[in-house]
């Protein structure tokens, strides 16, 4: 919320340094980068709380639930900046046009307009205002995020899109707003002159009368001068976003793997310090493309997933009594490779971890994410990790018996396959159910009997059939 009123209070300034620098009121200018900074940190925090509230368990959001995400971003930014300064702005230009204006700069117009119209005055023409914000937040927000992950699906795995492509969609994004908002923006401004009151009764009045007397092209009669702002302006901010998100999971102490870490052991979700220890000498962010240290799943390419890190620390955890030194593990549906390269931390010189998965790209995407660092470039080097292409369902007898199994992705049923595998005494950590997923822990006691539990409720991908090549 900091953030939201930061964006606020540039707003205010901004709004009167641009339309009232001859007054005797003066404020420091904002320059243009600032300027975008302050326009749109309200929306940008707005629509990143609401997005995260609306994705679902595997960390993705829907293109209908991204809109609605736009639109509560629009509301709020509307409630909290938009409305009230847009409605000064205006009121502001409209009294300089008297021949003996009244208002002598924004905080000198603030106290008239509080003191004639009280906080009504603030929300002069709240209504085409939240509407036409909301769908400009909709529209931009909405656009920006299906452009890009059609884009990304042009990229290899992994990586980033890069920042002439992220400025080309941004603007994008701007010029498809501009069309779409245009004619809320025409009401709106209708709405917040001093004269809208005799005027017009409401919004759909205005409308009305808009459309008989002027025709139907008056509505979009403002779309070129705000089409330069916007294209411009859409590729810078979302240009500045990508890279201030990417630099804040580098340089603030909050958001690193450290953090992470710690933060998952204050909340019980690692309870050792040996998986602490293992988890902490991998870099989430080799193995995610987009916010690593973040506690939520994240899409890695080819419909995969990395796992959320509370879910890879409770794998460990409950793997952790058999992996001795010397142990033997199989990772199914390996993905990224994080886990993998977790699972080898916990083990000795001695130790061997397989993963499987049955996508190329994936075991590609691994080898490569392993390769990031000196100790993942070693584990591969010296045979302590390697990565196969198979179906995970029936397991990888070669590097077998297994002393722990963890599968990554949900099961239809437990396969035989996997349990026979096992060594004995062995465990395998698996989620299994179609819609409702639970982990079961199965474990094979020295004696080849097998105990299986149910532990509690998840949300995985599908562990699936081999793609078509």
């Amino acid at each position: 919320m900091a953030a939201v009123w930061k964006g606020v209070v540039c707003r205010m300034y901004d709004l009167d340094h641009r339309q009232f620098a001859q007054s005797r009121d003066t404020y420091g200018p904002l320059d243009t980068k600032e300027r975008g900074l302050c326009y749109n940190s309200a929306g940008f925090v707005a629509f990143d709380t609401y997005k995260t509230l609306l994705q679902d368990e595997l960390g993705k959001i829907s293109g209908p639930r991204t809109v609605i995400a736009g639109f509560g971003a629009g509301i709020t930014e509307s409630l909290l900046a938009v409305t009230p300064f847009e409605s000064i702005k205006t009121t502001l230009i409209d009294d300089r046009k008297l021949a003996k204006p009244r208002m002598r700069g924004f905080l000198h117009g603030s106290s008239i307009i509080w003191r004639e119209r009280g906080i009504r005055g603030f929300f002069q023409g709240f209504v085409p205002t939240t509407a036409r914000q909301a769908a400009n937040s909709a529209t931009r927000f909405g656009s920006y995020t299906t452009i890009k992950q059609f884009a990304q699906g042009y990229v290899a795995p992994g990586e980033k899109l890069g920042t002439m492509s992220t400025f080309g969609i941004g603007g994008l994004a701007g010029l498809i707003t501009v069309y779409v908002t245009q004619p809320l923006d025409t009401i709106k401004t209708r709405m917040q002159s001093i004269e809208a009151k005799k005027e017009y009764r409401n919004s759909f009045a205005c409308a009305t009368r808009i459309f008989k007397d002027e025709g139907m092209l008056t509505f979009w009669s403002g779309a070129v001068p705000r089409l330069a702002r916007l294209i411009l302006s859409g590729g810078i901010v979302f240009t500045m976003y990508e890279k201030t998100m990417e630099g804040l999971d580098t340089l603030d102490p909050e958001r690193n793997n450290a953090a992470l870490i710690a933060n998952l052991k204050s909340h019980g979700l690692i309870t050792t310090e040996r998986v602490a220890n293992a988890m902490l000498g991998v870099d989430r962010a080799h193995y995610a493309p987009a916010l690593p240290y973040q506690d939520s799943p994240q899409p890695i390419g080819y419909g995969a997933t990395i796992s959320a890190p509370h879910m890879h620390a409770s794998a460990a955890e409950s793997l952790l009594p058999y992996l001795h030194p010397s142990a033997r593990v199989l990772d199914v549906g390996s993905g990224s490779g994080y886990l993998t390269h977790v699972f080898a931390n916990l083990l000795g010189p001695e130790g061997r971890v397989v993963g499987i998965d049955h996508i190329q790209g994936l075991i590609d995407l691994a080898n490569a994410n392993m390769q990031k660092s000196e100790d993942g470039r070693a584990m591969l080097r010296e045979g302590k990790v390697k990565f196969v292409k198979g179906d995970g369902r029936e397991g990888y007898r070669e590097g077998g018996p297994y002393d722990a199994i963890h599968v990554g992705a949900a099961a239809k049923e437990e396969h035989k396959g996997l349990v026979e595998q096992l060594r004995a005494p062995g465990r395998m950590f698996i989620p299994v159910g179609v819609g409702s997923q639970w982990i079961w822990v199965v474990d094979k006691d020295e004696k080849g009997e097998v105990r299986r539990e149910k532990q509690y409720g998840v949300r995985y991908v599908p562990l699936t059939d081999a793609p078509l090549e």
